[in-house]
């Protein structure tokens, strides 16, 4: 679970960088519903710069739908539902069994 965490991280400072939206994401919390990942972006990044990319991090993150809130001055929240990926992992266990 650490692994794909930390290799959804790595995928939304890749996208948000490639649009010239720099950061990174320094945090998050897993809940039984979804995933908030809490993406600090440079000193002049706005959120609303952050949020026009919410399309992008969706499909980037495989989530269905994905929202983008303000946290702190400085950092913005990332929350996605997991339902998708917890789905995909039954599938798979189903066919192994």
């Amino acid at each position: 679970m650490r692994t794909m965490l930390e290799a959804q991280c790595d995928r939304v400072d890749a996208i948000l960088r490639a649009h010239g939206t720099p950061g990174r994401v320094i945090g998050g919390t897993v809940g039984p519903d979804g995933v908030c990942l809490h993406f600090q972006g440079a000193p002049f990044v706005r959120l609303v710069e952050i949020a026009a990319r919410r399309d992008d991090l969706a499909a980037g993150l495989r989530a269905p739908e994905l929202r983008v809130t303000r946290s702190t001055v400085t950092t913005a929240d990332i929350v996605y539902d997991t339902a998708a990926q917890r789905e995909a992992a039954r599938q798979l266990t189903a066919e192994r069994r």
